[in-house]
């Protein structure tokens, strides 16, 4: 039988840099949610078995989540975050691992919940990668600036970097559910930085594959943000 693959989006987070009242994931955006934007990426497509959203212990909008979940035809499951978002992703995990359905081969996808503009091609051929390799795969993008190591003061350049060899982090990231959990935890008793799930594989020499995908799977995190996502929402449509 071929592993399930489950989905995973952190829902905890306060968007403090957005600078708004409200959460960002919960701010309208064409008339939704941007977290009902982002889960319409992925709610309809088959290969998904199952979702897991976990938020906030103080979520003042929670009863959003909750509507979301009465009217989804997938299972969605809401459980409690943490502090950090790898603390949210590790507890979405144990949850998984009690599901009857969960099997100890089964694929975790993480995705940003503010990042909504997702393209399902992109999607499709992430997940054919990330089947095929034990190592998992990741969603990135291009570098097509300059990039620049500066110093520790961030005054001055210490060096140009070969942008050739330079990929911008996005998600989905894509990993053997057991394993992230497992190297998560590592990372947690180490005191090991994690900023994304593929760190966390890194941290214990897994090397993630890299799926090219495009520009626009852009993550909403200021307010200039937010315009930009529906025009690439309304463009697709």
């Amino acid at each position: 039988m071929s592993p399930h693959l489950w989905l995973i989006i952190p829902c905890a987070g306060k968007g403090r840099r957005f600078g708004a009242e409200m959460p960002k994931q919960y701010l309208s955006l064409l008339n939704k949610t941007v977290i009902e934007k982002t889960l319409d990426c992925f709610r309809f497509r088959d290969d998904i078995k199952g979702i897991i959203i976990p938020h906030a212990q103080d979520d003042a909008y929670l009863f959003e989540l909750k509507t979301l979940v009465k009217g989804s035809e997938k299972p969605i499951f809401l459980v409690e975050g943490g502090l950090e978002r790898a603390d949210s992703v590790l507890n979405a995990l144990v949850y998984l691992q009690n599901l009857n359905d969960y099997r100890v081969d089964d694929l975790v996808a993480v995705h940003d919940a503010a990042r909504p503009c997702v393209a399902d091609e992109d999607l499709s051929r992430l997940f054919l990668v990330a089947k095929k390799s034990s190592h998992g795969a990741i969603l990135a993008s291009a570098a097509v600036d300059t990039v620049k190591r500066i110093s520790t003061d961030k005054a001055s350049i210490v060096e140009t970097l070969d942008r050739d060899f330079i990929a911008m982090a996005q998600t989905p990231q894509v990993f053997n559910a057991t394993q992230l959990l497992s190297n998560l935890q590592f990372c947690a008793k180490q005191g090991i930085d994690v900023t994304d799930e593929a760190s966390a594989m890194e941290a214990c020499g897994i090397k993630p594959k890299i799926v090219f995908g495009s520009k626009s799977n852009i993550k909403i995190t200021t307010a200039d943000d937010l315009p930009l996502a529906a025009f690439y929402l309304q463009q697709r449509q």
